[in-house]
């Protein structure tokens, strides 16, 4: 479903001119990223932020063009997730900025935000058309139980990945105090998030999903 803000702007999601701007967006501040972290001493930890973040949502778009191509468009990037999701992004930042005029020296980074990100992106790739990114109340005739892959030790890779991507995210910007609040907020996003999917999950699989919930890991810590 698309935000009514779409309507509201005169913009059509579905736009190949509107995407394609995007991409480039992505495209360029990846590159002035990457670039940044080998030629600067002192922005080096924003530089591997914003590089993890274009491939992230850069990755997000591509992944519905390859299995879902019917239901791509703007959304497809998750750019715009909720006025929270903002918030929390707009927090973080503004955390980074006063911190690093006060403190400088406590900034420093992390190696979560890729780490996540590969989890994320190789979990995708392995449940192909079977991942979706809102969950389903009702089954498509053509999705199946995955379990091959790291879906064989994890039942929510990416999940686990989205969460170790945004809190190494904080760590890379070296934000203690969102680093707290995305912990505490994240895990209860997804706590609540993955017993609703796996109530779906269990009405479409039965038995199977039971057996299998019962010899995997969530993946996402303490879940």
């Amino acid at each position: 479903m698309h935000h009514p803000k779409y309507a509201r702007l005169g913009l059509n999601p579905r736009s190949v001119p509107l995407n394609t701007i995007v991409l480039f967006a992505l495209g360029a501040i990846w590159g002035l990223g990457f670039s940044t972290f080998w030629t600067s001493d002192s922005f080096y930890d924003v530089a591997i932020y914003f590089s993890g973040l274009t491939f992230c949502h850069f990755w997000e778009y591509l992944y519905v063009a390859l299995f879902q191509p019917s239901e791509l468009s703007f959304d497809s990037f998750l750019l715009y997730q909720s006025n929270e999701f903002v918030i929390a992004l707009a927090v973080a930042w503004a955390e980074y900025i006063l911190e690093r005029l006060l403190f400088p020296s406590m900034k420093s980074y992390g190696p979560l935000v890729y780490i996540g990100q590969v989890l994320r992106t190789t979990s995708m790739y392995t449940a192909g058309s079977n991942f979706h990114h809102q969950v389903r109340d009702t089954r498509d005739e053509k999705h199946k139980l995955v379990t091959k892959g790291i879906y064989s030790v994890m039942r929510h890779p990416s999940y686990c990945g989205w969460f170790w991507y945004s809190v190494g995210g904080q760590l890379v910007l070296s934000n203690p105090i969102c680093l707290v609040a995305y912990v505490y907020v994240l895990w209860n996003f997804f706590n609540d998030r993955i017993q609703d999917e796996e109530a779906s999950l269990i009405s479409f699989f039965g038995k199977d999903y039971i057996e299998y919930k019962k010899r995997t890991i969530s993946g996402v810590p303490l879940i």
